[in-house]
Formats: C-alpha cells, sequence, structure tokens
C-alpha cells in the first residue's frame, strides 16, 4: 500500500507521530539515567551508632524503608542495638537502587554454654551475682523453710551441674530459715516494675515468684498482665505467687525459605522482629533462604529469627601439584567457612613417582577429575593422589666411619635421620653401629647411631674421700648412653670421713661396690626428769641440736623434761636433732563467785527460755560445766513450768568455787 506524503492530513499525522517517538525515546534515555542517578545522600560513618540514631539520619535523609535493611549478630561486648558493620562505606554517595545494610549487636549469644559451680554454702547474694556476670536472663528463685540451712543460703538447683545455655531456665532454692524466722511481706502493684526489679522484690523478701509471659495487643512487652496475689496483701516469707508479663504483639511468622534474602528482610523490618543472617553453601541459587528458625507460630515482637542464606554451591580448587599437608590445610579452610557447611570429605591413594613424595598428582571431585576450580553440592568427596617415592634398598653400613655413610644416604636419594650416640666396647668411637635398612621409599630419613667408643669409669671418681653422688651422677650419665655399668652403695658409720664421702669401693669389671660414710654417731644421754635448761646443755654437749616443746599442765612439775624422741643410750647421727618435751606443771585453779539462782523467779517460763537465761548468768560469772535435767511425763504430775532445784547454789555472802565445778539444775518441763 502507498501513502500519499502529498496530502496534508498525512503531513500532520506522520509529525505528530514523530514527535511521539523522539518523546518516547527521550522518556527511555531519562528514565535509564535516572535509575543510575545519585541520590544526594552520603553515607555517614554509622559504626558505634544506635538503631534508633540509624533511623533518625535515614528520616532526615527522606530515605525510604527498603533502601535500609537491619540484620542482627550476637556480640558479648558491644550494647545490644548498636552499629557493628554498614555495606556501604562511609562518605559514599548512595544510588537510588543502593540498599544500605546495616548490621546490628543483638547482645551476648543467649544460647553460649556455661560451667554451672557449685554453690553449696553460698548466700543469696553472691549467686545472684555470679548469675548476673555470667549474663543468664532466665534465672528464677524460690524459697523453702528450713531448720538446718541458715536463712538465704543454698538449698539446691535444677539444673544441679554441668554446662547449660545462658537462656535455660534455671530454679536455684534458698533457706528462709525455720518457720518462726518467716516475716509477714506486703505484695506491692507490680504495674510499674520491671522483671528485673520483680525478681529483686522476690529475692529480697524471701518470696517465690513464677513469671509466665503472654502475648498482647494491648499490653507493652515486658509491663504487667496480672499477679497472682493483689497488692496490699500480706504473705509469709517461702510463699509463691506467679506473674504474668507481655511479650508483646503476636506475629505469626512467615516461612521466607525458597524466597530471597531481601524478601525476608523487608517482612522482618515492617513487623519489627530482629534477624540473625548466616550465609552456608548449598544447592539453592545463592541469596535465596534455606532454612530459618522459627518457621511458624506466633512470636512476640522485638523476636529474633535465625535464617541461613545460600552462598551457593562450594568452590573447590583443585590442589594438584601442591603437597598433601597443604591440601588438608586448605580443606580444613574450607570446611570451616560459612558456618561449616561444606562439609568435603577426603581420601587418598598413593602412587609410586619420581615426582617428590607427598605431591598431589592428580585429584577427583565426585568422581571427575579436576584441573580448574569446580563448583559442588555440600557433602561432595575428593579423592586425591599422591606421590611415594620408589623404594630403595637401604644396606647396613655397621663399621664405617658417619662421613662415609652419609655420602651413601645422598647417594641413594635417603635423608638424613635422627643421629644418636652410645658407647661400644666393640665399635670405635666415630664409626656406624647400627641404621635403619630394608626397603624404603625414597626420600626416606634414615637414623642411625655412631659409637662413642669404649666408656672407663675415671678411678679418682670413686677413691677414698671422693663425693659418691659425683661418682653416682657420671655413671648414671654415661649408662644413659649405653655405658653398662652397674653402682652399688653400703652406708657405714664413720668418724673420719663426713656424710656422702666415699670410705672405699672395689672395682670388678663393670661392677663397683662403695661403703659410704653416713656420717658421726654419737651416745644419746637420758635427760628425762631434768629441768629444760640442764637437758639442752646436755644433749648440746653430746653433739646433738635440741628443739623443745611443751605437753601443756600435767602433775610433772613446770620446765620438767618428761620425754625425749630418741631413747637414752641410742646412738644417732652427729649434729642430728633430739626433740624433748616438757611439762607446764599443775594446772592453776581458778575461782570464782558463784551466782545464787532464785527458782520461784523463773516459773511459768519454758524450760528451753529457762536454759537460755541461766546460761547467759552462768557464762557471765565464769561457769561454763552446766548439767540441766529435765522431769517431764510422770516425774511432772502437776504439769509445771519452773526450777525444782540448783546443786550447788550460790548466796548472798559470795561463796567462791573452781570454775569447773559441775552445776547440776532440775527443771519441771512440758515438752
Amino acid at each position: 500500500m502507498s501513502v500519499d506524503f502529498t496530502n496534508k492530513t498525512t503531513r500532520i499525522l506522520m509529525i505528530i507521530a514523530g514527535v511521539l517517538v523522539v518523546a518516547t525515546a527521550g522518556t527511555i534515555v531519562y528514565y535509564g539515567q535516572n535509575q543510575n542517578q545519585d541520590t544526594g545522600v552520603t553515607v555517614e560513618n554509622l559504626v558505634g551508632k544506635t538503631k534508633d540514631e540509624v533511623i533518625s539520619w535515614r528520616d532526615e535523609n527522606k530515605l525510604t524503608e527498603d533502601q535500609l535493611t537491619f540484620s542482627y549478630i550476637y556480640d558479648e561486648e558491644v550494647a545490644e542495638d548498636t552499629v557493628l558493620s554498614q555495606s556501604i562505606d562511609a562518605d559514599t554517595v548512595m544510588k537510588k537502587e543502593d540498599v544500605l545494610e546495616v548490621s546490628l549487636s543483638n547482645g551476648p549469644d543467649p544460647d553460649a554454654e556455661v560451667q554451672l559451680i557449685d554453690f553449696t554454702g553460698k548466700k543469696k547474694d553472691e549467686i545472684t551475682k555470679w548469675f548476673d556476670d555470667n549474663l543468664f536472663t532466665n534465672v528464677q528463685y524460690a524459697f523453702q523453710e528450713s531448720k538446718d540451712v541458715e536463712t538465704d543460703t543454698y538449698i539446691s538447683m535444677t539444673p544441679a551441674s554441668g554446662k547449660v545455655k545462658r537462656s535455660d531456665e534455671i530454679k536455684v532454692i534458698l533457706s528462709t530459715g525455720s518457720s518462726d524466722t518467716q516475716a509477714d511481706v506486703t505484695v506491692p502493684d507490680f504495674s510499674t516494675y520491671t522483671k528485673a526489679n520483680i525478681q529483686a522484690w522476690g529475692t529480697t523478701n524471701k518470696v517465690t515468684v513464677v513469671f509466665k509471659t503472654q502475648s498482647s495487643d494491648t499490653v507493652a512487652s515486658g509491663k504487667l498482665i496480672s499477679q497472682s496475689v493483689k497488692a496490699g496483701t500480706s504473705v509469709k516469707s517461702g510463699t509463691s505467687i506467679t506473674i504474668t508479663l507481655s511479650s508483646g504483639k503476636g506475629i505469626t511468622v512467615e516461612n521466607f525459605t525458597g524466597k530471597t534474602k531481601t524478601e525476608a528482610q523487608t517482612w522482618i523490618t515492617k513487623n519489627n522482629l530482629k534477624v540473625t543472617f548466616s550465609e552456608v553453601y548449598s544447592d539453592t541459587a545463592s541469596g535465596q533462604v534455606v532454612s530459618q528458625s522459627p518457621t511458624s507460630g506466633t512470636v512476640s515482637e522485638g523476636t529474633s529469627v535465625t535464617i541461613s542464606v545460600s552462598a551457593g554451591q562450594v568452590p573447590v580448587s583443585d590442589c594438584t601439584g601442591q603437597t598433601q599437608t597443604s591440601f588438608v590445610n586448605y580443606l580444613n579452610g574450607l570446611n570451616s567457612a560459612k558456618n561449616s557447611s561444606a562439609k568435603i570429605s577426603y581420601s587418598v591413594t598413593e602412587q609410586q613417582s619420581d615426582s617428590t613424595a607427598g605431591t598431589i598428582l592428580s585429584q577427583t571431585l565426585n568422581g571427575t577429575k579436576q584441573t580448574d576450580t569446580v563448583y559442588c553440592a555440600p557433602g561432595s568427596k575428593i579423592v586425591i593422589t599422591v606421590a611415594v617415592g620408589k623404594p630403595v634398598d637401604v644396606a647396613n653400613k655397621a663399621g664405617v666411619s658417619e662421613s662415609d655413610f652419609k655420602s651413601y644416604l645422598s647417594s641413594i636419594g635417603m635423608g638424613i635421620g635422627t643421629r644418636s650416640e652410645t658407647y661400644s666396647d666393640s665399635v670405635g668411637a666415630g664409626l656406624i653401629i647400627s641404621n635403619d635398612t630394608g626397603s624404603k621409599a625414597k626420600g626416606t630419613t634414615i637414623n642411625y647411631t655412631v659409637s662413642k667408643g669404649a666408656y672407663t669409669v675415671d678411678s679418682s671418681l670413686y677413691a677414698a674421700g671422693a663425693s659418691y653422688s659425683t661418682l653416682s651422677s657420671a655413671v648414671s650419665t654415661a649408662n644413659a648412653y649405653g655405658a653398662g655399668y652397674s653402682l652399688s652403695k653400703k652406708s657405714m658409720n664413720s668418724n673420719t670421713y663426713t656424710s656422702g664421702q666415699i670410705i672405699s669401693c672395689s672395682a670388678s669389671g663393670k661392677s663397683i661396690a662403695c661403703d659410704v660414710s653416713s656420717g658421726r654417731v654419737a651416745t644419746v644421754p637420758n635427760v628425762v626428769g631434768k629441768t629444760v635448761e640442764a637437758a639442752t646443755n646436755l644433749l648440746k654437749e653430746a653433739g646433738f641440736s635440741v628443739s623443745t616443746s611443751s605437753i601443756g599442765y600435767s602433775d610433772t612439775a613446770q620446765n620438767i623434761v618428761v620425754g625425749q624422741t630418741v631413747s637414752a643410750g641410742s646412738s644417732a647421727a652427729y649434729g642430728s636433732t633430739i626433740s624433748i618435751t616438757y611439762s607446764d606443771g599443775p594446772k592453776p585453779v581458778v575461782k570464782a563467785v558463784l551466782p545464787e539462782i532464785y527458782p520461784n523467779i523463773y516459773s511459768g517460763y519454758e524450760a528451753s527460755v529457762i536454759k537460755s537465761m541461766l546460761d547467759a548468768i552462768y557464762s557471765s560469772a565464769g561457769f561454763t560445766n552446766i548439767k540441766y535435767v529435765y522431769l517431764t511425763g510422770a516425774d511432772n504430775p502437776d504439769y509445771a513450768k519452773s526450777i525444782k532445784s540448783v546443786e550447788p547454789n550460790g548466796d548472798d555472802e559470795g561463796t567462791t568455787y573452781d570454775v569447773n565445778t559441775q552445776i547440776t539444775v532440775t527443771i519441771y518441763s512440758t515438752n
């Protein structure tokens, strides 16, 4: 069909069409340019700032929520909601398609394990401090009456021992003491209290607090929903009350498995949750969610969701030509990366080769030979073929010089191994005694032993007056190198040689027997019955050192020796110490005025109260040997509460008695 361009209407339509084409092209060009345009926002250094400060910065710079995302990482040092890192460097101008990813601290890891300690005998303040210092988040303190365990002291714990997570529920039971020590406590209105405040109130007042949580659209997270005991109610210490706290608005978790990390991040941010991302190797495309926890159910605002994101398949390098050691180091590093998700195993086959022993000759991955880096599924298997040298027969070179032996090893391609030395009566010094022999892989190191020649003990070492310890040390050192000597010792008293000196030795071949001085001896005198001063002088004159000690009071006169550690007439080493014991003499009698007790004053009191009052009176007067006799049942037919008698009893004249005198108090008791 032909077009009439001379027609006026046709020309107008053509002009309009041209204008539209140009406008459309311009729009496309503009759109394409606009997509790559800068936002005009220069990224600040956000590290160390709080989440709220980052959000304020985002709002001030008019960035959308999609242009700024948050993820969380557990950190033991940095406070929660503080920036750890950012995906775009500071001073960089953001483009419109950029997304600034900010990693925030999620505080200490609640799943980190801590070894519990033994709290036996520990007090409440020490226990609560230990759990606070170790960042536990779910410790409950309960209180239990106990007559045997002191107030505020540990009774038991569940679990009792072992390693636990910081977030695990720990229940510690503390003593409230006996029932007569339990106090009345007024329960406050907990509506303005935090969980920590409520727990602190419970531990301070010895009240067991049981916490429960419940989602709520109206009560803020951490605030009180209900308390089982009304405010203003009085309860006894040891009572249990239940506190229900809000866990915040309930949010139904969406499962993002198979979706992108960006989709998950956007949804989590909009629903006021926290997220911890981790990368794992996977057959799933890079950037897709592989797993998450929790996968479903209802959680509270601020809950942490853990999401594993695929990093794609595992990149395995070809290590042909490298050593087996370097390959193992490389594989260990690969398997520890990306949360230890690679799980690549390997096996080794050996092949004789002229290549250096330990060199990788070839590498196969899942049965296919590698020549370059290959991407594979986690759990794949590598087989490496490693070179072993061709076997060489190593001969016995006993009797040759060490230098000739080393030349021999070099000529057959073997390495020099461990060198050891030993004395030998048959092989000359410097000659080979033995070496590794047999079929060995080329390049193997060969161990060998060199002769030090024959060893003879220097006669001056066992001459009279020489030190036996010096002789013994020299023989032990030589025997460590195969000298083969034996040495025996017989101790003898001697007034000529000091202790440890050789009196005489006899040598027969490689056996040496010695008589060794144990030093001078002296006869111990009898010092029992003498004064300490006289006994000390007598022992020192005989050549002994002296130590003294008291046996305390006795019927023997003061400062008289009653015993000695070495019997009189015995022989003991000259200069040794003899210990003597002496008496402090008869025990002195201490007297005091015996209090007079008036029985009628104590009528109507319980026996335990009477005892307590009398103990105080007698103790202050210096008397402690008090015996109480209680008359009950048929011996107390009138069901009386009083003192029957006190023997002996003091009087108004203030008669004195020995403070050790036994005083017998007979009491009518109804218990």
